[in-house]
């Protein structure tokens, strides 16, 4: 990869799915997540890490296990959930998940392919089919200074769990079966060549194969960079911006959201913090990684930014929305590695976030030119690791104004997070993802408008 004689010097992505089982994260970054975050600052490679499994027994005070039996889902679900919420400490992140510059990744309770539960009293799963939940045993965020992490989950297979009681409670506990899990190869010399498995460690798999599958999407046929070679670091960012910019909060994090601000008043972050803790930036959409949303548009874009500058990336508007009162929806991702300093408190040094400034006056636009506002992860919590990405939507369905070669000024900026630490001479790299949809049937089609529109500014600029 790097050095005098390297032996992969095209390699931009590494699966790491080895989690140091006595190494739980406790503020501090383990040696090998350093290292990880030095590379890939250094070099341009995007780890891919699982977030690590804890199999541990989980002890719910108060409940009988047949009482959690006939619970319905929902129940259960809170249940668990505040059992989790009890002993989070003892089920965080495993070295190195907790890495600035690697993508994390927990695991969906989850199965691609038929499964067969067990009918014996005691055994039983905490999802319906179709549900979009943890796996009980994913470890669970957040990673240093309270940043976001696992950055996203993926299907991990589905968990069958047995409760006992014990005491004044239910334990419980993992069952390792072949009724459930996902497919995988088995050595050889077996009755059979596949087995079923579940946890982190395929989750991360199907990561790398989607970020695989998007890098052959940006550079194949029809892709923006059709034809073309990019460096190492620039695969690397893009397709970490795609993942994270495809990645949706599922019903059940909104119900989560909705829980814990009730739970916790005002407190609106802290709540959002919480779903984080276990959802990240939501579940990846492979397919997003590589083609527009229906009704929508994905665009990308690279650069470098230093200390206190900016980029400014202009994304045109589809005429036709103009006047339209329709609902839609805007995603922004930026994605950069983050040079660090182990020696200073704050261990990352570059950070950086995205504005939308008007031209006129200078003003930040926080509504972004579509009269939009914030929805998922809060400003405040994506503003602290090495990906920055906001999910906005219109909920008030106004009506946008805009000229025919209106456009959207988005400022890429970048400061310095370690107060002195950064070097005003050293470029920071980054990859920026946006994707504008309308949540409505409509007679036009903004892909192919704003397409028309940036092959026109491609041409002018030739």
């Amino acid at each position: 990869m790097t050095g005098a004689d390297p032996i992969s010097v095209d390699v931009f992505v590494v699966n790491f799915s080895i989690g140091v089982w006595d190494m739980p994260f406790a503020g501090r970054v383990s040696a090998l997540a350093r290292l990880m975050d030095w590379w890939a600052s250094k070099e341009g490679v995007l780890f891919v890490i699982s977030a690590g499994n804890v199999c541990d027994e989980l002890f719910l005070r108060g409940v009988k296990s047949i009482a959690l039996e006939k619970a319905n889902k929902n129940e259960q679900r809170r249940t668990v959930h505040a059992a989790m919420r009890a002993s989070t400490y003892d089920r965080t992140l495993l070295a190195p998940a907790e890495a600035l510059n690697g993508m994390t990744v927990g695991a969906v309770s989850k199965d691609l392919s038929g499964h067969v539960l067990s009918d014996q009293a005691g055994i039983m799963t905490l999802e319906d089919d179709g549900d979009i939940k943890p796996q009980l045993t994913s470890a669970l965020g957040l990673g240093m200074n309270r940043m976001i992490k696992p950055d996203l989950l993926e299907t991990g297979g589905r968990l069958e769990v047995w409760a006992r009681s014990s005491g004044d409670g239910t334990r419980l506990s993992i069952i390792k079966s072949q009724r459930t899990g996902l497919v995988a190869a088995a050595p050889s010399g077996g009755a059979h060549d596949t087995w079923k498995t579940r946890g982190t460690s395929p989750a991360a798999a199907l990561t790398t194969r989607a970020i695989l599958q998007a890098a052959e999407a940006l550079t194949g046929e029809g892709g923006p960079y059709e034809g073309q070679e990019l460096p190492r670091q620039t695969l690397a960012l893009l397709c970490r911006a795609l993942a994270v910019n495809s990645a949706r909060w599922p019903d059940d994090a909104r119900v989560l959201y909705d829980e814990q601000r009730n739970h916790l008043g005002l407190h609106h972050i802290r709540a959002k913090e919480e779903v984080c803790r276990y959802f990240g930036y939501g579940v990846i959409a492979p397919e997003l990684m590589q083609r527009s949303p229906e009704g929508g548009v994905t665009m990308v874009g690279i650069g470098s930014t230093r200390k206190d500058q900016a980029q400014i990336f202009r994304m045109p508007l589809p005429a036709s929305m103009a006047g339209e009162r329709v609902p839609r929806s805007m995603r922004t991702t930026i994605s950069w590695f983050s040079p660090v300093n182990p020696a200073r408190a704050q261990y990352r040094l570059a950070s950086l976030e995205a504005v939308v400034v008007s031209d006129m006056d200078n003003e930040k636009d926080t509504k972004w030119g579509l009269g939009l506002k914030s929805d998922g992860p809060d400003e405040k919590i994506v503003g602290r690791g090495s990906v920055w990405s906001k999910h906005m939507v219109n909920r008030i369905l106004t009506v946008p104004d805009f000229g025919e070669n209106a456009d959207i000024p988005i400022r890429v900026q970048c400061r310095d997070a370690a107060r002195g630490g950064l070097s005003p001479d050293e470029d920071i790299a980054f990859a920026i993802a946006v994707t504008l949809q309308i949540e409505a049937d409509v007679q036009y089609d903004i892909f192919d408008e704003i397409e028309q529109k940036i092959r026109l500014r491609l041409q002018r600029v030739d």
